[in-house]
């Protein structure tokens, strides 16, 4: 019986993909940089942008990158955030699991805490999650500085909430989810819906076609 859910937001919960495209198509004018199609963009999304970036032109300064990626969280953390869309199901299903008294629910994502908490604020879902803890979670409360890893991120969750592993999962739509939970020894459960095309080879043995499938995999 899974007693704590953990959830990704991005490619999970909303369709962040118009405001990531739109802050990195912007950081691409400043310098001068050929954008890759939205549809060739997708896929990519998961890392932290910087990731991206050096993986489509990894001929970029050190400094350069860094630039970039400062462009991008500032229009991305912002503003361009809020053009995020809910995945169909996910509201319902999450304050219908929300009333369960044995399970609790987080957030665990590479965004960062303020526009993720206000994502989830706006869809009026706060109080049906245990912690909503973002890549900068402990250094935008100042009990820390910035996770290196969203496995780290998972891991202090787990630890925070005491959690039993056997007893957890996370719900993500990347690769680099899946190996953040490796990482971890943390079931993990993948939204094939989500930015991710995942090939035959890497295809885990727990997967949903849409987010209310996830009722199937708790008891």
């Amino acid at each position: 019986m899974i007693s704590h859910l953990l959830l990704d937001l991005d490619g999970t919960l909303v369709d962040s993909s118009p405001g990531i495209y739109h802050s990195f198509v912007l950081a691409c004018d400043e310098f001068s940089l050929s954008p890759p199609s939205f549809s060739a963009f997708c896929p990519l999304i998961g890392p932290p942008i910087q990731e991206i970036a050096t993986r489509l032109y990894p001929d970029l300064y050190p400094e350069t990158l860094e630039e970039f990626r400062r462009l991008f969280r500032y229009d991305y953390d912002n503003l361009s955030y809020q053009m995020a869309e809910w995945y169909p199901g996910v509201r319902d299903t999450i304050e219908l699991l929300s009333t369960k008294s044995d399970m609790s629910i987080s957030l665990v994502t590479n965004k960062p805490t303020k526009p993720a908490h206000d994502l989830i604020r706006r869809a009026g879902l706060v109080s049906c999650f245990l912690q909503i803890v973002g890549i900068d979670y402990l250094a935008a409360s100042s009990a820390g500085s910035v996770f290196s890893s969203k496995a780290d991120a998972l891991a202090y969750v787990l630890l925070s909430a005491s959690s039993d592993l056997l007893q957890s999962v996370y719900v993500g739509d990347t690769l680099s989810d899946l190996e953040a939970c490796e990482r971890c020894n943390l079931p993990f459960i993948a939204s094939l819906y989500g930015f991710h095309r995942w090939h035959h080879q890497q295809m885990p043995p727990r997967c949903i076609k849409n987010f209310g499938e996830i009722q199937s995999f708790l008891s």
